[in-house]
């Protein structure tokens, strides 16, 4: 297969096999509005192609365009090294949108495992997936953003070594990832003065002896 693409529609790719495509423009190129929705657990291979240009390309995934959508939802995604240190494997321009639900990225480069145009901008937003020496809240791939984050609100990153993988934040684990160093503090201040208090009034101290006291906060 030398590129699998789109230009209109709704559209399902099943990767039931590996599909290894063209890095020029992408081994799935969905543009001119057309939509995209990939599932199924199989890889997806960019070669380098440097067709049309004096630069090698290698991408996977490309939305171009406004209107034109991509979401992940499982498969592999890997490129060839082409010899360059910058070598993209998911790529958004001029309006393209590409959602990441899931699978796993692992890219030639990883600094450009995901990538946005420098002008004619694109969106990705990640809400799942496994990234090779990549982590997608503190990407350094944008122009002006230090520390960019393609991760969506209410999801975050757990790295195991070289793998940075997203996944979503319950609300229970939200309010405690949140408060828990606060409520650690206000729980030392409470029994504190609390201490305090009994050592300055012997009938309280009477009235609470032998009881068992709980700070809830």
């Amino acid at each position: 297969v030398v590129k699998t693409e789109y230009t209109s529609g709704n559209n399902t790719l099943n990767l039931f096999n590996d599909l290894t495509g063209s890095g020029y423009d992408a081994a799935i190129y969905v543009h001119s509005g057309a939509k995209l929705t990939v599932n199924g657990n199989g890889k997806v291979y960019a070669y380098g192609d440097n067709r049309g240009s004096g630069d090698k390309y290698a991408t996977a995934v490309w939305a171009y365009g406004e209107g034109s959508e991509i979401e992940i939802n499982g498969g592999t995604y890997t490129n060839q090294d082409v010899g360059d240190d910058h070598v993209d494997l998911i790529y958004a321009k001029a309006g393209g949108k590409i959602v990441i639900n899931g699978g796993t990225f692992n890219c030639a480069t990883p600094k450009w495992t995901l990538n946005l145009h420098d002008s004619l901008r694109g969106e990705i937003i990640v809400k799942g997936g496994t990234f090779y020496k990549f982590n997608p809240a503190d990407a350094q791939t944008e122009p002006g953003v230090e520390h960019f984050n393609y991760v969506a609100p209410g999801y975050r990153v757990i790295q195991d070594g070289d793998w940075y993988t997203v996944c979503e934040i319950k609300e229970t684990e939200a309010a405690v990832s949140n408060n828990v160093v606060n409520a650690e503090k206000v729980e030392e201040m409470v029994i504190e003065t609390l201490k305090e208090a009994i050592a300055a009034d012997s009938e309280l101290a009477k009235e609470i002896e032998g009881k068992s006291i709980e700070v809830e906060v």
